[in-house]
């Protein structure tokens, strides 16, 4: 970009705006100087910059690091409005920074990058991406598998997105056939439990379901946790198959987040089925 011009970047953060834009238009992002990141958004941040495919990047350049009160608003505001992007804080190797400071950017999300004399930029604290963190409802009746969903949820929000919602659909996978099992244990289920151990996902779910394969025709899954289980096991496919383009890509892991919700939704159903049995 042509040599930028700041209105309110206090002149001693500027040079390190400067290195900043080098480094990200070196990675093939597009920058923008103080420009607001939504009409409602209640604080411009020093810089903005894009890459086709990748979050949007909004990062204050500072010479001294203080995580501000309008920062906090832009973040909480970001969050709110599960931004497709991040914040961070970029600020030089001479600025002192406080460990509350660091405390607080790490709770909340905000990243930090310190620029070395020569330009380079390194990250020390890594940003999130509001729109791609999931936040579990505390009232799930998870049972015995409350602490694996919890433990999931850290490791999806901690960047090993695909990996934890691999682990949530076997899990959510092997909870529906234990319930078939204890289903047929308990007289519930026409099926041997020897026939149940030798289905799949998918026929569990219809046993389940299914009024000639549950006894009395008194099915266990009602009408709706049954489509939604289909629903939940089809979306398999998002992390089964590679995406054909980037663009598809970005499609897949904006839905993540809501694939992993429904799953620790639907292990509470399950339990709360279980519990009835």
């Amino acid at each position: 970009m042509a040599e930028p011009s700041f209105l309110f970047t206090p002149e001693e953060a500027q040079s390190v705006a400067r290195r900043v834009i080098l480094a990200l238009e070196a990675q093939g992002y597009q920058c923008v100087v103080e420009q607001s990141v939504g009409t409602d958004a209640p604080f411009v941040p020093t810089l903005t910059a894009k890459k086709s495919r990748s979050p949007q990047r909004c990062i204050e350049t500072q010479a001294d690091t203080h995580y501000t009160g309008s920062m906090k608003a832009l973040r909480n505001w970001m969050w709110s409005e599960r931004f497709y992007g991040t914040l961070s804080i970029c600020t030089s190797d001479t600025s002192t920074i406080a460990a509350r400071t660091l405390h607080e950017l790490k709770r909340d999300g905000v990243g930090l990058s310190i620029v070395a004399p020569d330009g380079t930029v390194s990250e020390t604290i890594a940003p999130l991406v509001p729109a791609l963190q999931v936040h579990l409802d505390p009232n799930l009746p998870l049972g015995r598998r409350k602490a694996k969903v919890k433990q999931l949820v850290v490791q999806f929000n901690s960047g090993d997105r695909k990996g934890a919602l691999r682990d949530l659909f076997e899990l959510t996978e092997g909870e529906t056939r234990k319930l078939a099992e204890e289903a047929s244990r308990k007289g519930r289920l026409i099926l041997t439990t020897t026939q149940v151990a030798g289905a799949d996902w998918s026929s569990h779910i219809n046993s389940l379901a299914s009024t000639n394969q549950c006894v009395n025709q008194t099915v266990i899954l009602d009408p709706k946790l049954k489509d939604d289980l289909h629903s939940f096991r089809g979306s398999r496919n998002l992390i089964d198959h590679p995406a054909p383009n980037e663009r598809e890509a970005v499609k897949r892991e904006l839905q993540f987040p809501e694939r992993m919700l429904m799953g620790a939704r639907l292990l509470g159903e399950i339990e709360s089925v279980r519990r009835k049995l």
